[in-house]
């Protein structure tokens, strides 16, 4: 972690920032010049001072703090470069969804938000929630929620430093004015915005073919396939199972299966609280009933024989973050068991999420394994970094490993949700994973800061 320095209002009328004498002597800034001081988007001019004692505080004039608009005192960073010192930084965390509610602005979610923010005071820096409603585009300011000592306030602040995009599902996404507003920031002020879409199946399968470090991971996919291509390709694995391209959580994933010896073919899919079974005379028949629109939106992938836990198929989700020196690690992973004839792992569809300390505890998983998993998952967060656009922050990898001890990727979200790490012994992977988005934004806002052109440049290529 970088150094924080804690920030003091002081109430006095003289537009001067105190610094610690080390802090001074570091950045050769002399006592009593004039300097540019920013927060978010806002710069003014002011007077630098010494602060001798021995502490790392700073102090902030009356005057400064109302013209810079600074929520409260707290701990933050401090980035110096060619006259010019940024405070802060100032995070924004872009959503939807928020409620006329002061005391949960985004109803049920609140408490998920709430979770992310309770880490700002030793990250340092200031974090707030806000929605496209709440943006003043002729003032450059937001009114944004802060999470000030556990309760929610609307405060006004610039426009901050860097956007963290937390908007909660593809349709509110591809909604006009979310879109608009996330160019806006982009093009017109140049914020950097990270995780900036959903992945899309189709999108991400081409571009990681094209990576030979991960083809070992990926599964022999179709997207749009023709019924011959489909039928050539369950002949050659079983069973498949064909995914909505711009699938999330599960939903509408289907199995098909052509045994050997059975002259039909069976579809298993989850019909609400069921797992229904149906049986075809032909594939042609099935395609008809199960896809009369077609496969246009659908992307099909080869069937594995996944490690079992007792008679049920496993896999694991992993979690990679950007760290504070922008670096990808591995902050969470566990093991989920599918529910009983289950068509996937996902707990809402009767999952099970196991620890996998647990397992390799009870020597049902070996240390090697859980190491090719990390290792497949750093290198599949690489390869995606360099072959997306924009900045991505966080990634959950759904990954098997089959009964040879080859490592699958299943599924890579660019928004993954933290519910199955609130769960027994994975409290610390909850908490890891909820603190790195927050390091990677004061990343974010140094090298924003620091090297404008250079940062620029390298998100438009």
């Amino acid at each position: 972690m970088k150094q924080t320095f804690q920030l003091n209002r002081r109430f006095d009328e003289e537009s001067a920032i105190q610094l610690p004498a080390s802090y001074l002597q570091q950045h050769s800034l002399v006592a009593n010049t004039s300097i540019e001081l920013s927060f978010g988007s806002k710069t003014v001019r002011c007077r630098v001072t010494e602060n001798n004692e021995c502490d790392q505080s700073v102090y902030l004039s009356d005057s400064l703090w109302e013209q810079l608009k600074l929520p409260f005192e707290t701990s933050i960073h401090l980035f110096y470069q060619n006259g010019c010192l940024l405070m802060g930084p100032l995070v924004g965390i872009f959503t939807a969804g928020f409620t006329s509610s002061k005391q949960f602005p985004l109803g049920q979610r609140t408490s998920q938000y709430a979770k992310i923010l309770q880490s700002q005071e030793d990250i340092g820096g200031f974090y707030f929630v806000f929605g496209h409603h709440l943006i003043d585009w002729e003032n450059g300011e937001i009114n944004g929620y802060f999470l000030n000592d556990g309760s929610w306030t609307l405060l006004t602040v610039p426009f901050p430093n860097v956007i963290y995009n937390r908007i909660p599902n593809r349709r509110t996404e591809n909604l006009e004015t979310i879109q608009s507003t996330k160019k806006k920031f982009e093009t017109e002020y140049a914020i950097p915005y990270f995780n900036p879409n959903f992945f899309n199946k189709q999108e991400i399968h081409e571009r990681l073919s094209k990576d030979d470090t991960v083809l070992p991971f990926l599964p022999e996919s179709l997207v749009k396939p023709s019924s011959h291509e489909l039928k050539a390709l369950l002949s050659k694995y079983k069973h498949l199972y064909l995914k909505p391209i711009e699938g999330s959580h599960g939903e509408q994933i289907k199995q098909i299966i052509k045994l050997p010896e059975e002259p039909y073919f069976y579809c298993r899919y989850h019909d609400e609280d069921q797992i229904r079974l149906r049986r075809y005379s032909s594939l042609t028949r099935l395609l008809q009933h199960e896809y009369p629109d077609g496969l246009e939106d659908v992307i099909v992938q080869q069937g594995i024989h996944l490690l079992k836990l007792g008679k049920q198929p496993m896999d694991f989700r992993i979690h990679t973050n950007k760290n504070i020196d922008g670096r990808w690690e591995i902050t969470a992973i566990a093991a989920k068991k599918a529910g009983w004839q289950s068509v996937t792992t996902h707990i809402h569809r009767g999952g099970e999420v196991i620890s996998v300390d647990d397992l390799v505890h009870d020597g049902l998983l070996s240390k090697k394994r859980v190491s090719q998993l990390k290792r497949a998952a750093l290198t599949l967060s690489h390869a995606l970094d360099h072959q997306l656009e924009g900045c991505i922050g966080e990634i959950g990898f759904d990954l098997g490993i089959d009964e040879n001890g080859d490592v699958w990727l299943f599924e890579a979200n660019s928004k993954p949700g933290r519910l199955i790490f609130e769960q027994g012994k994975l409290k610390r992977e909850d908490i890891i994973s909820r603190e790195l988005p927050l390091e990677y934004a004061i990343y974010l806002s140094k090298r924003a800061f620091e090297s404008p052109h250079q940062f620029i440049n390298q998100l438009i290529t």
